[in-house]
């Protein structure tokens, strides 16, 4: 089976990391096709396919693609979207179309200029993240963040349970609180004063990076800090490091 992922930006590097789950660990095959895979400056993620770069290929893929996956909401049957493409038009008559969200529906309505009840009445089935996005589509199926754990790049430097002084890296997108918003994923100052607070009782550095304009996103975790554990977003309950079961209370 043939799945196509079509974002237009690279989501923080989500479709790609669910693209390289589904390439390593089932017997699908997955191609992500980005339309802006350097819209955000310096701050890189890993690609697959840029579209404007490779056109041609892009075409070819999704003419052939089983499931074509949708990461951001944007007409599918002309070419009023981004890419200038028809895809119902150009994907074989047997394609299955699904629609991904990695933002609430208020938020996707207002960046990607479309009315929330012209999302809501999509016929597409539709896929979103949990940690809040779920409850604002409540006909969607819940799939998981993916974090790639094993990557050699989110290992611990050092030993967990060793002798040296554990160090935790903390990477936000944005300097919001957990409250500005009824739901809100950020949290910066929630996390730093929880992790002051487990600091001064346990006992570890912990270093917070910022927003970087300067270098790849993943590659902070080796050029700012040798890193024994690696935090993104702890105020969402993903779960993706083990060892790591806060209750967070204010």
């Amino acid at each position: 089976m043939n799945i196509v992922f079509i974002s237009i930006t690279p989501l923080a590097g989500a479709p790609i990391r669910i693209a390289n789950a589904i390439n390593e660990f089932t017997e699908y095959r997955c191609r992500l096709i980005n339309l802006n895979p350097n819209v955000y400056g310096a701050r890189t993620f890993p690609e697959d396919i840029g579209f404007l770069q490779k056109t041609d290929l892009a075409l070819e893929l999704i003419s052939k693609a089983d499931i074509l996956q949708f990461f951001h909401f944007f007409a599918l049957d002309n070419e009023n979207n981004g890419f200038r493409l028809n895809f119902k038009q150009i994907a074989k008559k047997s394609a299955k179309f699904i629609r991904m969200f990695e933002s609430d529906l208020d938020f996707t309505s207002r960046i990607m200029g479309v009315s929330s009840t012209a999302i809501n009445s999509d016929p597409c089935p539709k896929l979103v993240i949990p940690h809040y996005p779920e409850r604002t589509f409540l006909d969607a199926f819940v799939v998981p963040n993916i974090i790639p754990i094993h990557d050699d790049i989110l290992k611990p430097s050092t030993p967990l349970f060793s002798n040296e002084r554990l160090k935790v890296f903390f990477s936000t997108s944005s300097l919001h609180s957990m409250w500005l918003e009824r739901w809100n994923t950020k949290g910066l100052p929630e996390v730093k004063a929880k992790f002051e607070f487990l600091k001064n009782k346990i006992g570890f550095d912990f270093e917070i990076v910022k927003k970087n304009n300067t270098c790849p996103t993943f590659k902070l975790c080796r050029i700012n800090f040798l890193l024994s554990l690696s935090l993104f977003k702890v105020i969402e309950p993903i779960g993706f490091i083990p060892i790591l079961n806060f209750n967070f209370s204010f």
